[in-house]
C-alpha cells in the first residue's frame, strides 16, 4: 500500500500488518522490540531531515523495520549529511538511555528494558562502523568529502567496507572453528557486503547528481555539453557520455536521427535517472512533458 503524503511517498509492505498481529497474539516480543528500535533510528534521520526543511524521497514500513530513501545527495550539503546520518544512531543511544533510566526507576519492565537497549546497543554500535552504506561510512564521507573528491572518497570507502564484511564473515568462521558458534558476525557481514554491493552500483547515478546539483549554486561558471540521444537509449547509458564540468543539454531524435523529439536539462534527467534508471529518453521526455501540462 501507497500512501501519497506531500513530496513523500509512504510504503506499507503487505506483510508488515500481519507480522504485527502475529507477534501480539503469539507473544514473539522480541520482534517487536526489534522493529520499535529500527523505527526509532529511522526518526532520528527523519527529524534531521525536517530540521534542515528537507523530506525523504520515501517511508517503508517492511517486516524487516523502517527504512527511509534519503534526498539526492546533490541537495544536501556534507554539514546537512553529517548531521542527518548522526541521526539514526543518536536516537539509538537515546534509546538505550532511556531503558537504563526506565530500570533504575522502575517504570519499565525487566525483561523489556534488558531486550530493548540491547537491540539499540547492537544498532548504535553497527552502524558506527565506518563503512557505507551504514551511517558511520555516511558521516565520514561527509567530512572527508570536503577535502576530497567525492567520487574517490566513496570507492575507497566502499572498497574499506568490502573488507570488513569479510573479516566479519571471517569472525564467525574462526569462532566455529574453535567451537564457539556465533553466527551474528556472519549475518552482520552478509548484509553489509550485500548493501554495499548496491550502494556501489547506483554510486555513479548519485554522483552526477551530486555534480549537478552542485552546480546549480553556480550557474553562469561551465559551459553547455549538447548531445544527441537515441529516443530508445536508457537513462542509466547516459551518464558515462556527461563531463563532470559541463551543464547538459540532451536532445532526444527520432530512430532516423532527423526529428528532434524534444531536450532534456540537467535537472529533469536527474530526477528521472534517480526515479527509473531503466526508463528510455523518449519516456523520460514524455513524463516531463505530462508533469509541465
Amino acid at each position: 500500500m501507497i500512501i501519497p503524503f506531500r513530496k513523500t511517498s509512504l510504503h506499507i509492505h503487505p506483510l508488515f500488518p500481519g507480522l504485527i498481529l502475529f507477534c501480539l497474539f503469539t507473544g514473539h516480543t522480541g520482534v517487536l522490540y526489534t522493529l520499535f528500535a529500527l523505527f526509532l533510528h529511522e526518526t532520528g534521520h527523519l527529524l534531521f531531515l525536517m530540521l534542515f526543511r528537507k523530506t525523504p524521497r520515501q517511508f517503508s514500513l517492511t517486516p524487516f523495520g523502517a527504512l527511509m530513501e534519503m534526498p539526492p545527495e546533490g541537495t544536501l550539503s556534507p554539514l546537512q549529511a553529517f548531521f542527518i546520518a548522526l541521526g539514526g544512531p543518536l536516537f539509538s543511544f537515546l534509546g538505550c538511555a532511556f531503558c537504563l533510566l526506565g530500570f533504575r526507576q522502575a517504570f519499565l519492565p525487566l525483561q523489556f528494558s534488558l531486550s530493548f537497549f540491547r537491540t539499540n546497543l547492537l544498532l548504535f554500535l553497527f552502524n558506527l562502523l565506518p563503512c557505507l552504506p551504514l551511517d558511520g561510512g555516511r558521516m565520514l564521507q561527509a567530512v572527508l568529502s570536503r577535502f576530497l573528491p567525492g567520487n574517490s572518497v566513496q570507492k575507497a570507502l566502499l572498497s574499506f567496507s568490502h573488507l570488513v564484511s569479510l573479516g566479519l564473515v571471517l569472525l564467525s568462521v574462526h569462532s566455529a572453528m574453535q567451537g564457539q558458534y556465533s553466527f551474528a558476525p556472519a549475518f552482520a557481514g552478509a548484509y553489509l557486503m550485500y548493501a554495499a554491493g548496491l550502494e556501489g552500483k547506483r554510486s555513479p547515478l548519485r554522483y552526477y547528481s551530486s555534480l549537478i546539483g552542485r552546480r546549480s549554486e553556480n550557474r553562469l561558471s561551465y559551459p553547455v555539453q549538447q548531445l544527441a540521444v537515441s529516443a530508445d537509449t536508457p537513462l542509466y547509458a547516459l551518464p558515462p557520455r556527461l563531463k563532470e564540468d559541463c551543464y547538459h543539454m540532451l536532445h532526444i531524435v527520432g530512430s532516423d536521427g532527423m526529428q528532434l523529439l524534444g531536450t532534456l536539462g540537467d535537472g529533469d534527467f536527474c530526477s528521472l535517472l534517480m526515479q527509473d534508471s531503466q526508463m528510455t529518453a523518449s519516456d523520460a521526455l514524455k513524463h516531463v512533458k505530462k508533469q509541465r501540462s
